[in-house]
């Protein structure tokens, strides 16, 4: 209960919150265990929660219609993650956000999120945070995509998740940066040595 607690107080203090409105964002908000493989969110029922991730990995993929699924993205130790938009309309979620590691998160369901927003000037301008960060953590994916270099988007993720080669997959990271698991090994290879040097 102690480690639980400490990883609540890491992820308070990066917020910026006052006293106050930090003890109402954690009592808010219920701690659980996600094992590795256990969706939050399910592509196809309504979202019900946003999830701030005190420990561990999450994937977000999607399903097509023809079946077959698609690698959306990451979620890492400190960060938020939801589908926004069908979270806000309390709709059908357009993807599955599943554990890849064992992880520690806080769970906000909808009712206590927007009553939460609404407390305070300042749990507005938070609110309005969260969204921010969500989204701006899905435009600087696809924008890195089109601008980045493969080894340029690989150090974005690493910035991102330090212990992401042993998070991840190299197939999903490779999947991701849109090169072939040869191709993240060498980039993985041109890195330690370049950190050698």
């Amino acid at each position: 209960m102690a480690e639980i607690a400490n990883l609540l107080t890491e992820f308070i203090s990066r917020l910026d919150l006052s006293e106050e409105v930090a003890q109402t964002f954690a009592e808010g908000g219920r701690v659980a265990t996600i094992r590795r493989g256990e969706s939050v969110v399910r592509q196809g029922e309504v979202c019900r929660h946003v999830i701030a991730i005190l420990e561990g990995t999450f994937e977000a993929i999607a399903c097509r219609s023809d079946g077959q699924q698609r690698l959306l993205g990451f979620a890492f130790t400190n960060e938020f993650v939801t589908d926004y938009p069908a979270f806000l309309a309390q709709s059908a979620a357009r993807y599955t956000i599943q554990a890849i590691t064992d992880c520690t998160v806080l769970l906000f369901p909808y009712e206590h999120t927007i009553q939460w927003f609404e407390y305070n000037m300042e749990t507005q301008r938070f609110g309005r945070r969260i969204a921010e960060l969500i989204m701006a953590e899905r435009e600087e994916r696809m924008l890195s995509f089109h601008m980045d270099t493969p080894e340029e988007r690989y150090l974005k993720m690493l910035e991102r998740c330090k212990d992401l080669d042993k998070q991840v997959s190299l197939k999903d990271i490779a999947s991701m940066i849109n090169v072939t698991p040869e191709t993240v090994s060498r980039i993985r290879k041109k890195i330690l040595l370049e950190n050698k040097s």
